[in-house]
């Protein structure tokens, strides 16, 4: 039975997924799909070309036992195959913005970064974020590089900025969070009022008591670490809130810089493929509306690994 328009394929590892994909698409072009418009995602480049060759395969064997008039069809289907949408998910998300991208002001003619020139440039951009802010008087900024040391806030920065790409999410999602952690450690501030005021809101030396008594096995309000409920665990989301209001901040300028540094370029990462991808099928209608018609199915292959 041929398969619904607008299908999407999933095939996950155990389930003799490259079989079950290239059958698929066989199957497809069989019950008159056009080969063009069936899209197969891949997860490396490697294997992209492997589904290609074993679709060719299967193609050349099925045409073995086909009489020579039953072979134009798949000749055809042999010519073509070359050109059909059989790619990494980096790949076809790439050839939809180089094809589209003007309506997002994206440069068609962009390069691509892999993900260790990413990374560079991603930590070029940390670092002078934090000395500018600090060279400028940032005092937030100069506490968190005090408390963190300059590789701690780099790490920080880059794998919260990858984390909320992997979430697809922005700098905005990331403050109002962290904010709604400032009221949420707000509002359990009475209950541990005693415990704060006796060390005169110091949270450095409840820390240090705590270790304290713990070294010494005595008992102590403190003790108990690992439920919500207790007091330390309250004092350390009321001490952590402020540090995330302020590195969400940071992270916000930072995201600013690299972007910029990649704008200048006209260059795109992994992430931005992704991302920049979702946003132009989710906001501009035409080029939405111009996918959907032009293709017809979606093959995924290891489909445990897209996020």
């Amino acid at each position: 039975m041929p398969l619904a328009k607008n299908t999407v394929v999933r095939a996950s590892a155990g389930t003799g997924k490259t079989y079950k994909l290239v059958s698929t698409w066989v199957e497809l072009v069989e019950s008159g799909a056009d080969p063009l418009r069936i899209v197969a995602v891949t997860f490396t480049e490697k294997a992209a070309a492997d589904m290609r060759s074993r679709i060719r395969d299967a193609i050349v064997e099925r045409m073995k036992t086909l009489t020579p008039a039953e072979h134009g069809k798949w000749t055809r289907v042999l010519t073509l195959l070359p050109a059909a949408p059989i790619n990494t998910i980096h790949g076809f998300c790439g050839k939809l913005l180089r094809e589209n991208g003007l309506h997002t002001e994206i440069d068609p003619s962009f390069s691509i970064l892999d993900e260790q020139r990413s990374f560079d440039l991603a930590r070029e951009a940390a670092v002078d974020t934090i000395r500018n802010e600090i060279r400028d008087g940032n005092e937030k900024v100069a506490e968190l590089f005090a408390d963190f040391g300059l590789d701690g806030l780099v790490d920080i920065l880059i794998r919260t900025a990858y984390w909320m790409n992997s979430l697809g999410k922005d700098t905005t999602w990331l403050r109002e969070k962290a904010a709604l952690q400032v009221e949420a450690a707000e509002a359990m501030r009475a209950g541990v009022a005693a415990h704060l005021e006796k060390f005169e809101g110091d949270f450095e030396r409840i820390g240090l008591y705590a270790d304290e008594q713990d070294a010494r096995k005595a008992r102590h309000p403190f003790k108990k670490r690992d439920d919500p409920d207790e007091p330390l665990p309250r004092i350390g989301q009321i001490a952590g809130a402020r540090v995330a209001v302020e590195l969400a901040e940071l992270t916000h300028l930072f995201v600013q810089s690299f972007n910029s540094r990649k704008r200048g370029a006209n260059i795109l990462d992994f992430d931005d493929l992704l991302l920049k991808t979702r946003d132009l099928l989710r906001d501009v209608a035409d080029v939405r509306r111009r996918c959907q018609k032009q293709f017809e199915t979606v093959l995924v292959d290891e489909f445990q690994d897209t996020d």
